[in-house]
């Protein structure tokens, strides 16, 4: 693995050129974009799609997203409403954190899609990604550069402690923008669906496109090829077990005597809000309810520092029960914690007293 690090004031053309030949030499390059680092590689290259799937341990079903210059165009069999509406959401979010599936993609390796008749495809807003996919003349698939299911990596370290060596070049720009992976929508003749919440929130969409945006309400358990990336049960997890509740919950009477858990429980909530918890229990913070911008940029640090590598104890994960970036923060809690959300006292105790065998 080789591990470039740019200057704070920029790019480097150096450094840029160096990436941007391996990536068209079919190697496996960790670059920043402004949601979290992906592990990109040529997006024609079968071999090389291949490899970042081996290199996350990533199902075959799970299509990438492709990374597209500025200067990318709809292609040329997208006609009438679909051309007309990816151009309008190109104008209104490229560069930027929306990722659009369209019809098609049959140029691409394969492995890109998936399994599906369609391809996710968006322009990254960061000078480094801007740079290296102008550098390598070619549009590079890239999902996020950790292994699958785990906390996806804001900074180059998270890269490097996750997967290694199985990169053949980290670029590190430090810590990413915003924290939380591109919103992804699916056009269809008149109507936007969301597939995957993100950093564009569901409002921001609304204000600024002519057509009807819904909400995909299958995408938990999505079965089959799956639409969009991030849409398995269990992903963005710590390795601990984890599970989410509603905020407000009264927990003070949860314990289970004898339990050996009740110590090593660690209930994550937010600033400005009472947690009513056992006092045996170890309160942690996502930050301030009143910033979920701050909280959705943290989010991935927090759980990383959350995690233990014993994997022994339980998180208590509180969602944000929030609009906006609260829908996105809340969406990556819950898969968090494996679909798992408990919704009053009573069935936190029932959980824990059956963790505890009793």
């Amino acid at each position: 693995m080789e591990y470039l690090t740019f200057p704070e004031a920029g790019s480097s053309p150096e450094l840029i050129a160096r990436a941007a030949q391996v990536v068209r030499d079919g190697g496996l390059v960790a670059f920043p974009t402004e949601t979290v680092y992906g592990l990109g590689c040529n997006a024609f290259d079968e071999q090389a799609v291949r490899r970042v799937f081996e290199a996350k341990r990533r199902p075959l079903d799970n299509p990438l997203i492709v990374h597209v210059s500025e200067d990318w165009t709809t292609p040329e069999r997208a006609d009438g409403w679909l051309r007309e509406m990816v151009d309008d959401l190109a104008r209104n979010f490229w560069p930027g954190p929306l990722t659009i599936v369209v019809p098609g993609g049959d140029e691409f390796a394969p492995s890109v899609r998936g399994g599906r008749s369609t391809v996710a495809i968006r322009c990254p807003d960061h000078p480094i990604a801007l740079a290296l996919l102008d550098a390598a003349g070619i549009p590079i698939a890239a999902p996020s550069a950790n292994s699958f299911g785990y906390i996806s990596p804001t900074s180059a370290r998270h890269v490097a402690e996750d997967l290694g060596d199985l990169c053949d070049l980290i670029l590190d720009a430090g810590r990413t923008r915003y924290g939380l992976e591109s919103t992804v929508v699916e056009a269809q003749e008149g109507k936007l669906t969301i597939l995957r919440h993100g950093a564009i929130p569901l409002e921001r969409l609304r204000g600024s496109v002519v057509a009807s945006v819904s909400v995909f309400d299958g995408a938990l358990n999505d079965p089959g090829p799956r639409r969009s990336p991030g849409l398995h049960q269990r992903h963005y997890s710590p390795r601990v077990e984890s599970i989410a509740v509603m905020p407000g919950l009264d927990l003070s009477q949860v314990l289970v005597a004898g339990s050996p858990l009740d110590e090593r429980i660690r209930y994550v909530g937010y600033e400005e809000r009472e947690s009513m918890v056992p006092a045996q229990w170890s309160m942690l913070s996502f930050g301030s309810i009143l910033d979920l911008e701050i909280v959705a940029h943290d989010l991935y640090e927090n759980l990383r520092r959350f995690d233990t590598p014993d994997q022994r104890g339980l998180l208590i994960l509180e969602l944000s029960d929030e609009p906006g970036l609260g829908r996105a923060i809340d969406d990556r809690l819950t898969r968090a914690a494996s679909g798992t959300i408990l919704t009053s006292g009573a069935a936190v105790r029932l959980f824990l007293a059956d963790k505890a065998g009793m």
